[in-house]
């Protein structure tokens, strides 16, 4: 009896550390805190391979990395949406998606820390202008959105910042160099105080000012 009782009390043991063993498991580990480096040495490129929408015809994009390493420049010279005052409905929208090649150092990984974005409008009173803007790796979930809206009357440069903590920051893969994708779009809407008057909102390059700027962060892979 003694003797069934001690192999009872052994199955009992075993399964109990069995379930236990499941369940830890089953937790996922703590991310580590990640650790930023210094721009790395080697050779940081970026270059547009496909550039498609009303806001970037062909020859009025560029994509160009910073020679130190801390951040890449898109730069547009043709980006306008309007609205009212008779324009046709079609251009109270633009659009831009570009396709980025990356080249980063060996052993080296980055990611996106803050973006601005830089343009002129004018607004007759009642009517908005929207920035709506999205980038991401390819492979990785949609991230990076950002939305402003300008009211009128409002009729001067506009600039648009913003800073992404480290812990949200999404890093390229570190399997491959993969491409950038960055999506963007104004809108203009007329409103009704003013329908008869045309309003407008770009993101132009002006006063030899870039009209985007994103800024890197960089981690060993």
């Amino acid at each position: 009896m003694a003797g069934r009782r001690m192999t009872m009390l052994g199955r009992l043991g075993i399964a109990v550390l069995s379930v236990l063993g499941v369940m830890l498991t089953s937790v996922e580990p703590v991310t580590a805190q990640v650790r930023t480096v210094d721009p790395p040495d080697g050779h940081f490129g970026m270059s547009a391979v496909s550039v498609r929408g009303t806001g970037c015809p062909v020859g009025t994009t560029s994509v160009i990395a910073n020679s130190d390493k801390t951040a890449f420049t898109v730069t547009y010279s043709n980006y306008t949406a309007q609205n009212g005052g008779g324009v046709a409905l079609f251009q109270a929208r633009a659009q831009c998606v570009i396709g980025v090649s990356v080249s980063v150092p060996q052993g080296f990984t980055f990611g996106i820390k803050s973006t601005t974005f830089r343009g002129y409008a004018d607004l007759a009173a009642g009517a908005t202008g929207t920035l709506d803007t999205q980038y991401w790796f390819v492979g990785q979930p949609m991230t990076g959105r950002i939305q402003r809206e300008y009211r009128g009357p409002f009729q001067d440069n506009w600039q648009a910042t913003d800073e992404v903590p480290i812990s949200a920051v999404q890093w390229m893969p570190c399997r491959a160099n993969y491409p950038l994708n960055i999506n963007s779009q104004l809108i203009v809407r007329a409103g009704s105080v003013n329908p008869n008057t045309t309003s407008l909102m770009t993101m132009d390059a002006t006063d030899s000012q870039i009209t985007t700027l994103y800024g890197v962060t960089w981690r060993a892979c």
